[in-house]
């Protein structure tokens, strides 16, 4: 989730904002944050549901994506097709474990001593 204004039809996000206005001025957005990780090229691994009513995807992922690429940040993107807000994983978890393994968490965070 990237955009405090929608999450699951609460249009605060539940984060005591009491207006959309309020949302959009909140520092704590995520989507207005990305820079320290895309300097850093930490990797991020975007999954989602392309019938997702809960977070629609045109408000959170689509506006998250292309700002990550735009400021240069590595993003990999995996759609579930037909897939709805839950259950939040894949049939197969091939995918996320093969990113995982290919952004070496422990070297972005620069722990990794090879």
């Amino acid at each position: 989730m990237n955009r405090l204004r929608t999450v699951s039809g609460n249009k605060s996000g539940g984060y005591g904002l009491s207006s959309k206005d309020e949302a959009k001025a909140y520092p704590g957005n995520p989507l207005d944050n990305l820079e320290p990780l895309a300097q850093s090229a930490i990797p991020l691994l975007v999954i989602y549901g392309d019938a997702d009513e809960a977070l629609p995807i045109l408000e959170n992922c689509v506006p998250l994506i292309e700002k990550y690429r735009q400021i240069g940040g590595p993003i990999e993107v995996i759609v579930k097709p037909g897939g709805k807000h839950h259950p939040h994983c894949l049939g197969n978890p091939e995918p996320i474990v093969r990113f995982v393994k290919k952004s070496r968490p422990c070297q972005c965070l620069g722990l990794d001593k090879r």
